[in-house]
């Protein structure tokens, strides 16, 4: 986010009143971050609760 602000200072856009590209290169930025989440969230919803128990914690109690 910090590398679209500067992108729009250097061109001289305002700030509140970013132009088309500026626009349509946060819709980029955005839909990226959420591809992203999303497949994050899908690998880690995959994998079984049982993979990331440490071994102790299966053994029964005595």
């Amino acid at each position: 986010m910090l590398t679209l602000l500067t992108w729009q200072a250097l061109r001289g856009q305002p700030l509140v009143h970013p132009d088309g590209a500026t626009l349509g290169a946060a819709g980029l930025i955005a839909l990226a971050a959420a591809l992203g989440t999303t497949t994050a969230l899908r690998l880690s919803v995959g994998r079984s609760g049982d993979d990331r128990t440490p071994e102790r914690a299966k053994q029964p109690v005595r």
